[in-house]
């Protein structure tokens, strides 16, 4: 069994798509992977009201010759 460690986390302001850009949560692993999380914030007079919600976009897989 081989087990996964995340090596670094990394806030980031990301085009996930061509033209709409969001607040990211990035993920590496020791596996070679990069997981991008896009982060929700509900509207500032909102916020303590509803939840900020996170959800995968996104999967990288980094490759070594």
């Amino acid at each position: 069994m081989i087990s996964v460690v995340c090596r670094c986390l990394h806030f980031a302001d990301t085009y996930l798509t061509p033209t709409v850009h969001s607040p990211s949560l990035l993920a590496g692993t020791n596996a070679g992977k990069v997981y991008v999380f896009s982060i929700v914030l509900p509207a500032y007079d909102k916020r303590d009201q509803e939840d900020v919600t996170a959800r995968i976009s996104k999967e990288v897989i980094i490759q070594w010759y």
